[in-house]
């Protein structure tokens, strides 16, 4: 679960859930995300909270593909070049996931990561406006 207290933020969740959904549908899964807004219409500034929900069978190594998909896409986005080099060293500094994913994500290798960076860099596209297009919802 993420949470986002401004705009940037409510974006950056969306974008972590929505690659989370594309690499999914990407393996053959379905699922849904949700955002929810967790302070009162009148609280400032909002804060939000997001989820994807995986529906279908993966085997294990898709799910450690589907749980490195947001974090991953957080970081295509703030570098578009990063390599897949960087990102294991990210990654294996600890703490770039949320437990959740951590927990999806354990024992990971240079494929899955090679794989999750392959299918989001295709996907790009569909994860940027999936993404906008429930921040828009949202605001």
């Amino acid at each position: 679960m993420n949470l986002a207290s401004n705009h940037a933020s409510l974006e950056r969740v969306c974008l972590h859930e929505y690659a989370h959904w594309c690499v999914a549908r990407a393996l053959g899964a379905c699922g849904f995300v949700r955002v929810t807004r967790l302070t009162a219409r009148n609280e400032t500034p909002p804060r939000y909270a997001g989820a994807f929900e995986m529906h279908g069978e993966l085997g294990e190594r898709e799910w450690r593909v589907v749980a490195l998909a947001g974090t991953i896409a957080e970081w295509i986005h703030d570098a578009p070049a990063i390599a897949v080099d960087d990102v294991m060293v990210r990654l294996a500094a600890g703490g770039a996931l949320s437990p959740q994913d951590a927990r999806l994500a354990r024992g990971y290798d240079r494929d899955d990561v090679e794989r999750c960076n392959a299918l989001l860099r295709e996907h790009w596209v569909a994860v940027l406006g999936d993404a906008a297009e429930r921040v828009a919802e949202i605001e």
